[in-house]
């Protein structure tokens, strides 16, 4: 039982505690004040017993230390709760100009961690372990089926908020950095259309908006979402550009057209400003009635297959999408011989490496790889 005496020499009263050996202690608590000097004693005693019993990890000594200042000074330690750090880190992303779809896929794994880990969500983030994290990540294979690609993006992007704590002195270290994945099984590979079926695609849609999608898509190999929100002002005829900034990278592309791309631009453009393709822009690709979904309407109608399968987790997917037009622009382009670095900088693609940075490429280089994809009828 930790005492406190004070010689008669000193204003101070002086504790006598056992430490995390067990040893007695005599301590000088620097107080004046008797009651606050016994307290701190005591919560010395505290620490002490819990390191002797192994019960002292990082997260109960915030604990201990808030009992202590509480106790003696009547001051509390900011508690930072798990919840509390993943709004912060949240509004912290969006701050950073990324997309909604960016934000609502972040939004969507940190609300399922904070439900998985119930009532410690309100809880100091220090209480966070590596097995509590172990169990999620298993959580997400074993039980939602998640394919491991799935998993690995929502244990990084997890991670991600505790780097954030890490990096602003929250916490001192990262316990996602210990879970086990499994090896990533290997990946449905992606078809990509033929001429002739885009063609068919063509024929069989009755919306203006789709075919114009289609044509955009295979001749510039934008995302869906990109090509659904173009607007007038991103055409230029005299230059036979589009200009787009992408939704997912936020790169910014300036594109040559295609002759077909242009003359169909040339010919259903009109003195209307604001989206081209009215009926798809602001549509979400995802949903029931989402894009995704409409064109793979518009696949069936062509009788052209989707050839769904079976991936790693328990999601079915289609080895041809709209995304496989974008496939299909690459490709073709890789038919013509034409080099990487141009392949790249006109589908838009991600660089190698982080911190890899573009090759400089004129306009009319790409204006020349270009005009080597397929001439449509369109």
């Amino acid at each position: 039982m930790a005492s406190i005496t004070k010689h008669r020499r000193s204003r101070f009263w002086t504790a006598i505690f056992r430490d995390e050996k067990g040893i007695w202690r005599r301590k000088s608590t620097k107080l004046v004040e008797k009651g606050k000097a016994r307290k701190l004693a005591e919560s010395w005693e505290e620490i002490g017993q819990r390191a002797r019993e192994r019960m002292l990890v990082e997260s109960g000594t915030r604990e201990v230390l808030n009992s202590v200042l509480g106790r003696v000074c009547g001051e509390q330690i900011k508690v930072v709760t798990t919840r509390g750090l993943f709004d912060e880190w949240l509004q912290h992303k969006k701050g950073r100009n990324q997309s909604d779809a960016t934000t609502s896929r972040y939004t969507t794994i940190t609300t399922r961690f904070l439900k998985f880990i119930g009532d410690m969500a309100d809880s100091s983030i220090e209480g966070i372990t590596t097995r509590d994290c172990q169990k999620h990540y298993d959580y997400l294979i074993s039980e939602l089926k998640l394919s491991p690609k799935s998993a690995a993006l929502a244990i990084t992007v997890l991670g991600g908020v505790f780097i954030y704590a890490v990096n602003h002195s929250i916490l001192s270290n990262n316990p996602w950095r210990g879970v086990e994945k499994i090896e990533r099984t290997q990946q449905v590979k992606r078809m990509v259309f033929t001429p002739a079926q885009v063609k068919l695609l063509l024929d069989s849609s009755e919306s203006q908006d789709w075919r114009t999608a289609i044509v955009v898509g295979f001749y510039t190999g934008l995302r869906l979402s990109d090509i659904s929100n173009l607007e007038w002002s991103a055409v230029d005829f005299v230059k036979n550009t589009i200009t787009v900034q992408t939704g997912k990278t936020g790169q910014l592309l300036v594109l040559p057209m295609h002759k077909v791309l242009a003359d169909h631009l040339q010919k259903i453009a009109g003195d209307d400003t604001g989206p081209i393709m009215k009926t798809l822009a602001g549509v979400r690709a995802d949903g029931a009635q989402g894009l995704s979904n409409q064109f793979k309407a518009i696949m069936r109608a062509a009788g052209v297959s989707s050839e769904t399968v079976q991936t790693a987790g328990k999601a079915k997917l289609s080895r041809l999408s709209f995304h496989s037009l974008r496939a299909t622009c690459n490709s073709s382009l890789f038919d013509s011989e034409v080099g990487f670095e141009v392949r790249k900088k006109i589908v838009g693609h991600s660089s190698q490496g982080v911190n890899e940075r573009y090759t400089v490429i004129e306009l009319n280089k790409l204006k020349q790889a270009v005009d080597t994809l397929p001439v449509l009828d369109v």
